[in-house]
């Protein structure tokens, strides 16, 4: 089991706010300029980033990975 260096701080509640709303925020604005955008391939990827960055948003608000614990790669590769 890892130590926690105690010079680092934990992950605040108002921090995981701020940042994943941020990140929420962005994916809004990128994929209403995926609707705008006139070419296929410009509204894929808007489609893409803006939905990558609303995963990110999600996973920083609820403290899931990446940004929380790692998932068990031990237990899931022994079954």
């Amino acid at each position: 089991m890892e130590k926690q260096d105690p010079s680092t701080p934990k992950d605040c509640l108002a921090c995981r706010i701020l940042g994943g709303s941020s990140l929420l925020l962005c994916s809004v604005y990128v994929l209403s300029m995926g609707i705008r955008a006139k070419t296929r391939n410009a509204k894929i990827s808007s489609y893409l980033f803006g939905s990558s960055l609303g995963y990110t948003g999600v996973a920083r608000l609820l403290d899931i990975f990446p940004f929380g614990t790692k998932p068990d790669v031990e237990s899931v590769a022994s079954t």
